[in-house]
């Protein structure tokens, strides 16, 4: 969730080296096909709000307050959430993906004993499931 369709970074100065490794390059192009879109009913913020309560969603991005995507990930155990913000985006993943999936994204903060808390951000799928095939 916090990386667009062209993205560059720089890995952190090694003890041995002393200096920043190459930069790491990513971008992706995907052309729509108009011979074969489609649409599909998605549902209701508050239907995937209910499965956001139940714990049933993708959690996709943790980052403590006082860190940086820079800084190496050091595991939480989230005590509270307060979601902030409920949006509609379409998800897109490293490989190749011949349809867009509409996700409902989930942004919101956490709470956790002892540290500052931080970020935290959910998916969960926004077409109805009647309309999702089953992988083989």
């Amino acid at each position: 969730p916090k990386e667009g369709m062209l993205y560059t970074f720089l890995k952190r100065p090694t003890k041995e080296n002393g200096h920043y490794n190459f930069p790491v390059m990513r971008s992706y192009i995907n052309e729509i096909d108009q011979e074969t879109d489609a649409t599909y009913p998605i549902i209701t913020p508050s239907n995937a709000w209910n499965f956001v309560k139940q714990n049933k969603v993708a959690l996709v991005s943790v980052q403590s307050e006082n860190s940086s995507s820079l800084m190496p990930y050091i595991p939480v155990q989230i005590e509270e959430v307060f979601i902030n913000k409920i949006y509609l985006a379409y998800y897109e993943g490293y490989s190749k993906q011949d349809y867009l999936q509409p996700v409902y994204v989930f942004d919101g903060a956490y709470t956790t004993s002892g540290t500052a808390g931080g970020s935290v951000t959910f998916y969960y799928p926004a077409i109805d499931p009647a309309f999702i095939k089953a992988a083989d």
